[in-house]
This record gives C-alpha cells, sequence and structure tokens, in this order.
C-alpha cells in the first residue's frame, strides 16, 4: 500500500489556524487505497518510510525559515515531496509577482521596500495600503497604514523586528465589498472557489465566508495563471494550486498564486476532496 505523510504544523493556541482540510482530505485519500499519516514537520520521523510527503499546512515556516528550508532539502532527498521542493522554494518568496507582471498578468500594483527611506519617495499621503513581508503566511505579519507618516512608523516597527523586505500594495476597496476569490485548482482544473474573510479588516487568516461560481470570465483568467512556468514545471501540472484574485472594475487582480502551503477549503467542498484523492496517482510514478 503506497503510504503519504501529509505533512502540517503545531497549531498556535494563542493565534489559532487549524488545517480544516486534514480530515476530509485525508479520509478521501484513504478511501482511494493509500495509506495516510498526519506528520508535523518539526517533529522527528522517517522521510524515507514514505512514498511520499504531501506539503499541506507548514504554516509556521516563516517564522523557522532556516529550520524549514533545511528540512526540505533533507527531506527532498529522501523521498517525493508534493509539490516539488523547487516549486516550493520559488513560491514560498511572494517576489514570484513580478514575474508574473512580466509576463503580462494583471496584478495589483506591487513595491518592493527594503527600508524605511523609500517610504518618503512614494506617494502614500492620503491612501490606506498594504504591507506584507516577502515570506509569510496566513496574513502574519502584514498590517495597513494610511498616509506617510503611519506606514513610515509601521515599516520602521517591521525592519526592527525584520529583515525580509516588504511588498506594498494599494488596499483595494474591493477586498471588503467583493471578496478575494480564492480559485482551488487540481492538475491544473478549477475546482471551486471560495471568497475569503479580509485578514486586515476582520482578523483570521483569510477564513472562508462563502463558495461562488466558477465564471467564465474568471476560469479564463485561472488559465492564463496555469500556464506560468517555474523551471520544467507549468502551475497547471502540479498536483494543487490556489490562485488568489480580487475583482475590480478593471477585471480580475492576482493577489496571490499559492502552491505549497495553501488552505483549499476541502471541508466546505467535500467532493473536490475526491479528485485530489484521485488526482494524486499521477504525482506517484
Amino acid at each position: 500500500m503506497t503510504k503519504i505523510g501529509y505533512v502540517t504544523y503545531a497549531d498556535n493556541p494563542v493565534d489559532p489556524d487549524p488545517d480544516l482540510d486534514i480530515p476530509v482530505f485525508t479520509d478521501a485519500l484513504r478511501r482511494s487505497g493509500y495509506e495516510v499519516d498526519i506528520v508535523d514537520w518539526q517533529l522527528p520521523f522517517s522521510s524515507d518510510s514514505y512514498d511520499a510527503l504531501l506539503i499541506r499546512s507548514t504554516w509556521n515556516y516563516a517564522q523557522n525559515l532556516e529550520a524549514f528550508g533545511s528540512w526540505l532539502h533533507e527531506v527532498s532527498a529522501q523521498t517525493k515531496i508534493i509539490n516539488p521542493a523547487s516549486v516550493i522554494f520559488h513560491n514560498l518568496d511572494k517576489r514570484y509577482l513580478f514575474e508574473l507582471v512580466d509576463l503580462g498578468i494583471a496584478t495589483i500594483p506591487t513595491a518592493l521596500i527594503e527600508n524605511v527611506d523609500q517610504i518618503y519617495n512614494i506617494d502614500v499621503s492620503t491612501s490606506k495600503t498594504v504591507f506584507k513581508p516577502v515570506i509569510g503566511a496566513g496574513a502574519r505579519g502584514a498590517f495597513t497604514a494610511t498616509g506617510t507618516n503611519e506606514a513610515a512608523v509601521k515599516v520602521q516597527a517591521h525592519f526592527n523586528q525584520s529583515d525580509l523586505p516588504l511588498l506594498m500594495q494599494p488596499y483595494l476597496t474591493e477586498v471588503d465589498s467583493k471578496g478575494e476569490i480564492a480559485v482551488v485548482c487540481c492538475n491544473g482544473e478549477a475546482l471551486h472557489a471560495i471568497v475569503k474573510k479580509p485578514a486586515l479588516t476582520e482578523g483570521g487568516h483569510g477564513d472562508f465566508a462563502r463558495n461562488v461560481e466558477l465564471s467564465s470570465d474568471l476560469l479564463q483568467f485561472v488559465g492564463r495563471i496555469n500556464n506560468y512556468q517555474i523551471g520544467d514545471t507549468k502551475v497547471k501540472d502540479l498536483y494543487y494550486s490556489r490562485i488568489d484574485v480580487v475583482p475590480t472594475s478593471d477585471g480580475f487582480k492576482l493577489m496571490e498564486l499559492e502552491l505549497f502551503e495553501p488552505t483549499l477549503f476541502l471541508n466546505t467542498n467535500p467532493k473536490s476532496a475526491e479528485i485530489f484523492a484521485a488526482g494524486i496517482k499521477a504525482h506517484l510514478v
């Protein structure tokens, strides 16, 4: 029997963010004939005893970046990693967004902030702006600011605690009025879409708000991103992906492309779990 390790983390009780996909995903895999263990990436286990490690909810990796990188290098030399380690290393740094801009994908306008002095050279005098670390999950470390003075104070506070650069983006009011849409894909096929609660105004970590239709224009936008290539691998060839977009008056704008630790919202879309269970076979050869 093929043995799969579903890789997660130890949830923080002070700031809870449990992986709600675990029961429905692992049950679907077991019904499809796989042996599945739930493993914490920070606890000892024999990675070579698994036919594959399914990297799913290692959501504290940013706070343990060096250890996570070393761990991923080690286990990828011992067994198959899904999605591949090369994709994970590329995708964990949100500066991949600039590559997508160069390919003509409509994204939210983004600037890279590497020191607080840059704030005074960018016009943020009245606008509400979002700042997020280039490495991070679930809106951890992200913040908003309105005006130059508030932005400078908060950006300096970030750099007092971290060396990670920040991405700066305008805060889109559509995130609150229409919602950020997460499109969940398996092997390039869009299975379902949900609207996330806005984490920066309502709290949480991009939690489920409601299901939403996979419209033809949304599918067309997703299709363009599915052709984005990382090394020798296109997004559409990956086992799982999540494409987060915001609907605007100018069409959809890409927020993030999640290729290694996205919530898949399978607890609210259990039929998709069966498709994921069937679709993993191609990645185990």
